[in-house]
């Protein structure tokens, strides 16, 4: 460490030992590995974001056919009221249904 004596306020310097030591490569100007980072944070960011919007169109599909299922058992009701014969064909309908339903969306 180098002392300026004719100056006591003087910062004391450091000889020079020809490394850069700025944080240039960190904050600054990309370095390779910090290039590297950059694109596998946008990958995981970009792969994260997709998983969220499919996740999201599986919810929606699976809202409209809960839905679906919904509207036929009260189309079944009303109809075996009329037809009590037809009630086991009405559940076998729909359970076809459900079951298409949750095969096709856990397919999505």
């Amino acid at each position: 460490m180098n002392m300026n004596f004719d100056n006591p306020f003087a910062l004391a310097t450091r000889p020079s030992t020809g490394m850069n030591t700025s944080l240039e490569g960190v904050w600054g100007a990309s370095t390779p590995s910090t290039a590297l980072t950059t694109r596998n944070s946008a990958a995981i960011i970009r792969r994260g974001s997709q998983a969220m919007v499919h996740e999201s169109a599986r919810a929606t599909l699976a809202a409209c056919a809960i839905e679906s299922v919904i509207t036929l058992s009260a189309i079944a009701t009303q109809g075996y009221r009329d037809n009590p014969f037809s009630e086991a064909d009405y559940r076998r309908l729909i359970s076809a249904f459900a079951a298409g339903a949750a095969m096709n969306i856990m397919a999505f």
